[in-house]
């Protein structure tokens, strides 16, 4: 049993491979489906306890295991600017996002301005991919 003197928040972390379609690897989006999933299930068993459990979607763009070198190990350099100003005609924001934007996301979920929202997955992209 779980006993709490004040109510708690759990906040999970996907990228957007969790809620876009089968374009990516079959592996990579088992994977990020299955933290949505976890994030469901343990919102709804917590969730009398004061426990809210929800999870930020990030945009996956920007990570450079996407643009990996011939021996599969991340490439920093890959993400030139050309390559990022073709990333940015993606999104309806016309930019990537940053850490912050992030940040300010999972600083809301943690926020009591947030007590009636549980068991969800919030996309921060964007605009890249709408749902």
């Amino acid at each position: 049993m779980i006993a709490l003197t004040k109510p708690g928040r759990i906040i999970n972390t996907a990228s957007m491979a969790a809620k876009q379609d089968g374009s990516l690897p079959r592996r990579l989006r088992r994977e990020q489906v299955a933290v949505l999933g976890l994030t469901q299930a343990m919102a709804f068993e917590l969730a009398p306890h004061g426990i809210r459990v929800n999870c930020v979607c990030r945009d996956s763009s920007r990570r450079p295991c996407k643009h990996a070198n011939s021996r599969g190990r991340p490439n920093y350099a890959a993400l030139t600017p050309t390559r990022a100003s073709d990333v940015d005609r993606r999104h309806a924001a016309a930019r990537l996002e940053t850490p912050n934007d992030v940040a300010k996301v999972v600083a809301f979920l943690a926020s009591d301005d947030a007590e009636f929202i549980t068991g969800e997955a919030i996309s921060v992209n964007g605009g890249a991919f709408m749902d």
